[in-house]
Formats: structure tokens, C-alpha cells, sequence
């Protein structure tokens, strides 16, 4: 097995647990995905960028540049114009935990599939939104 398969296996069952611990009033997936929106921690990019590592082509993500970094570079690129803060996609990804915190409360944790699903499909939205996220980090 190569390494990105290893970590989306670790992932999803590290997600699997949590969805189990995530039944309840504590949202942890959501709470976690607000952290990353607010605060860009170094782990998160990494884990990011081993999961999409060795990216094999499939339907959803033709094109697809393997490597967060190598995302970056490709946003990096344009002109200055088209580039927007990072502060505006973090704001909206922080709403939507916090939309996804209050969903969660009830018996499904709806962040937990979607987390799973990312994990499993490595969608090229997800790694755009990440490259933005991280784009004025060092």
C-alpha cells in the first residue's frame, strides 16, 4: 500500500470513531473543522496534502494538481486581482461548521459523512478550498 492510501485509511477510521464519540450534544467534527478555519494548524495541511499525495486520476478529478503545494503554486500564478484573501473563504468555511454544528446536535453527524466522503473521494473542490485557506499561511 502507498502512503496515501495508508493515511485515508487512518482517516477513515479515525472518522468512523469519531462519529461514534459525535452522537450526542458534542459536535467534534464541526468544532474541529471551525479550529481549521480559524487557526490554519501546520497537521491540518499536512494531513491534506498526504491524502491527496499520489492522486490517481478519476472521473471527478481530472487535472487535478497532486500535491496541495502544488495548488498553491498554480494560484499563485494569477494575477493579483483574481486572488482573494484567504480571510473570505475561512470566514465561510467557519459559517458552515458552525451550520454543521448545530445539524449535528441531532442523532446524525452530518459532518462526519461529509469528512468521509472527502477522505474517500478527494474532490477537487475540497483541494481548492484548502489551497485558499492556506494561501497567505507560511
Amino acid at each position: 500500500m502507498n502512503t496515501s492510501t495508508t493515511i485515508r485509511l487512518k482517516c477513515g477510521l479515525a472518522l468512523l470513531f469519531i462519529s461514534i464519540l459525535s452522537i450526542g450534544p458534542i459536535p467534534i467534527i464541526s468544532t474541529l473543522g471551525a479550529f481549521v478555519a480559524l487557526f490554519r494548524p501546520r497537521w491540518f495541511k499536512t494531513i491534506v496534502n498526504h491524502i491527496y499525495d499520489q492522486q490517481k486520476t478519476n472521473p471527478s478529478s481530472l487535472h487535478t494538481p497532486n500535491r496541495l503545494t502544488d495548488c498553491y503554486d498554480e494560484i499563485k500564478k494569477r494575477p493579483q486581482s483574481e486572488t482573494n484573501s484567504s480571510l473570505t473563504p475561512r470566514l465561510q468555511l467557519f459559517l458552515v461548521m458552525f451550520i454543521l454544528m448545530l445539524i449535528d446536535i441531532g442523532p446524525v453527524p452530518v459532518a462526519t459523512f461529509i469528512a468521509l466522503f472527502i477522505v474517500a473521494f478527494r474532490p477537487h473542490w475540497f483541494l481548492k478550498l484548502m489551497t485558499r485557506i492556506y494561501q497567505n499561511k507560511a
